[in-house]
Parts: structure tokens; C-alpha cells; sequence
């Protein structure tokens, strides 16, 4: 929405708060819940686009476009939303599983082999790691 007069008048309700784009704030009844502005920017994101699955990587770029990070950053942010927003049931932001895993690392942790042989008998499918649509 590049219309300023029309973003100002915006706002986006959901549960007790309220965000407001136009004043940079969000409300739960007439307190100002305070939030980082990463955390912020995370939160006004996610519900414009509202009703659609928001992938990992695309909310790493839209938040660190100008930085490195790594997928700690965007677990500590929406930690740190959920505990704002007292959304420890992940009822207002929820995860969902991705479609395919992928493991990563090297090595073997001593119980790798037999999650990826479970993972094979549950899941058949691409290499074994397939996960099961919620």
C-alpha cells in the first residue's frame, strides 16, 4: 500500500491488539505493547499477508535484506513476538512443518540413522524424507 493518507488509516486487528502501520505501534486494549523493531517489522509482515504461508527464507530477507543472518535471528524474533503477544499456544502466529525436510550437518549424533530409517518407514517418498502435510 503505497498511499500514505490510506496507510495511516490502516489497521490491523487480530485477538486482543491492535497494530497501527500509521503510528508505528501496536495495542492490546489502550497499552502499547512494546516491541524491537525487527520483531515489529515481523509482525506487521505477517499480517499483510495475512492468510498466506510465509516460508523461513522469505522472512529472513524481507526483514535482513541488508544483513547476514542465519535462521537464529528469525527463531529469537519470533520468540520474542510470541512472548509479547503471550501467544505461547501459537494461536495468533503459527508454524507449520515444511513439506520435505532436509537434514543438515555432518556427522551423525548417534540417533541420525534411525530417525532417518523411521522417517523412511513413516514417510515414503523423495530420499526417504518426506514429511507428512499437516
Amino acid at each position: 500500500m503505497d498511499n500514505p493518507e490510506a496507510k495511516s488509516q490502516l489497521k490491523y486487528r487480530f485477538g486482543e491488539f491492535t497494530l497501527d502501520p500509521g503510528r508505528g505501534t501496536v495495542l492490546k486494549a489502550d497499552r502499547v505493547v512494546k516491541l524491537r523493531p525487527k520483531v515489529y517489522d515481523a509482525l506487521l509482515y505477517i499480517l499483510e499477508n495475512r492468510g498466506r504461508l510465509i516460508g523461513k527464507e522469505e522472512l529472513i530477507h524481507t526483514l535482513w535484506s541488508d544483513a547476514f543472518v542465519t535462521e537464529d535471528s528469525l527463531v529469537q524474533c519470533m520468540v520474542e513476538l510470541r512472548r509479547a503477544l503471550n501467544d505461547r499456544a501459537q494461536e495468533i502466529v503459527k508454524n507449520r512443518a515444511s513439506p520435505w525436510l532436509r537434514l543438515h550437518g555432518s556427522g551423525d549424533d548417534g540417533g541420525e540413522r534411525r530417525r532417518r530409517q523411521r522417517c523412511s518407514r513413516q514417510c515414503p517418498g523423495r530420499d526417504g524424507l518426506r514429511s507428512e502435510r499437516e
